[in-house]
């Protein structure tokens, strides 16, 4: 989720803490993390709802002075559904921005390692770790290139390294 720059410092405060958005389809999940530097925000509800729902007091409560400001801003794309997302400002807590309470994938693997695919849609394949980086999601992913050249992507999750 992105918001208009206006809007971040009144988000981390706390002051705002829900938005208005038409999509085509739910683009968040509840519980999900979203980056909003520095920290990041979190969905604690997501509802559907019609633009009848949509209130001067719902305007105002995100940030906008009424429906009709924000219906210019969430009108911007070909989605037709109404969603109201609920969420939480979660200030840095030293480390990643995007830390969650699950340990890195593979916080050992180097470049040039050895590695087996041990799931996702190439396990069972091998190769030469290479070209390590971090998503914006905070996922660790790697270029496999095996013996005959040929090159995949995967998550460092799906793969083992391989003992000497």
């Amino acid at each position: 989720m992105q918001f208009m720059k206006p809007l971040r410092d009144r988000i981390r405060s706390g002051e705002i803490t829900s938005s208005v958005r038409l999509w085509q389809s739910a683009r968040v999940r509840v519980g999900g993390f979203y980056p909003l530097a520095p920290g990041k925000i979190q969905v604690t509800k997501l509802r559907e709802i019609s633009l009848s729902d949509i209130t001067p007091e719902l305007a105002r409560d995100g940030g906008f002075s009424g429906v009709v400001d924000l219906l210019k801003i969430a009108r911007h794309g070909p989605g037709r559904r109404v969603f109201l997302v609920d969420f939480r400002y979660l200030p840095p807590t030293g480390g990643s921005q995007m830390a969650t309470s699950r340990k890195p994938a593979q916080p050992s693997l180097k470049d040039g390692d050895r590695v087996d695919v041990i799931g996702g849609t190439h396990k069972g394949k091998s190769g030469k770790a290479t070209d390590l980086k971090t998503s914006k999601t905070g996922h660790l992913t790697i270029t496999v290139v095996q013996s005959d050249g040929e090159r995949f992507k995967t998550l460092a999750k799906n793969v083992q390294k391989k003992s000497r």
